[in-house]
């Protein structure tokens, strides 16, 4: 359900902000309540792949990641808001914003 795999490692293209766990993009400025800003070149480590069926939303697939570097180095976050999601719950790298950089050492 999902182009992402365990321990894949990528590199943002562009500046996110991190909101109650989630990595989102950044359209204008960043929001008052946000977490923080994760600038581009920021390193990502796939951690976790979650396939979540409800009837009442369908198919989802959240991909978890933990931040390599910079100030939130270390947090645990959810990429998908940052991925491309199709309408079967299938989940995508954009690759608009994460570039590929090979899997993370143990």
């Amino acid at each position: 359900m999902t182009d992402f795999m365990t321990g894949q490692r990528y590199k943002l293209k562009n500046p996110v902000y991190l909101w109650a766990g989630k990595l989102m993009p950044l359209k204008a400025k960043e929001p008052l309540d946000s977490e923080g800003l994760l600038d581009p070149g920021t390193t990502l480590a796939v951690r976790k792949v979650e396939v979540v069926r409800a009837p009442e939303m369908g198919t989802v697939t959240d991909v978890f990641a933990e931040v390599l570097t910079g100030p939130q180095k270390g947090k645990r976050v959810n990429i998908t808001w940052i991925s491309k999601t199709l309408k079967n719950g299938y989940t995508k790298r954009d690759p608009t914003v994460l570039e590929p950089l090979g899997q993370a050492p143990e």
